[in-house]
């Protein structure tokens, strides 16, 4: 960040501002650090999700559906289901076992 800062003569609160934006960096409510989405995005996506659950952030509870389905979900617990559900905007009425 002090790089980026020093080649863009912006604060390093101006870019946090942008990189959260467009979704670039996302919080890790573990080390309590922002990190690239990627990077945060990778590894154990359900320990994420709770995680994000835990910490009370839906930013952080909306990034995984771009990077997991459904089919990835059926060893999740019924929480972290519903919390996926809830916050992809499924008509979960209309689902089937199949």
């Amino acid at each position: 960040m002090d790089y980026i800062s020093e080649i863009s003569n912006l604060s390093q609160e101006k870019i946090s501002q942008e990189l959260d934006t467009d979704n670039l960096i996302s919080y890790n409510p573990i080390n309590q650090k922002q990190e690239l989405a990627t990077q945060y995005l990778s590894g154990n996506i359900y320990r994420k999700l709770e995680e994000a659950i835990g910490a009370n952030l839906p930013k952080n509870i909306e990034a995984p559906k771009a990077v997991q389905t459904l089919t990835m979900l059926r060893d999740a617990t019924e929480d972290i289901k519903l919390a996926y559900l809830e916050t992809s905007n499924i008509d979960w009425n209309h689902l089937t076992d199949s």
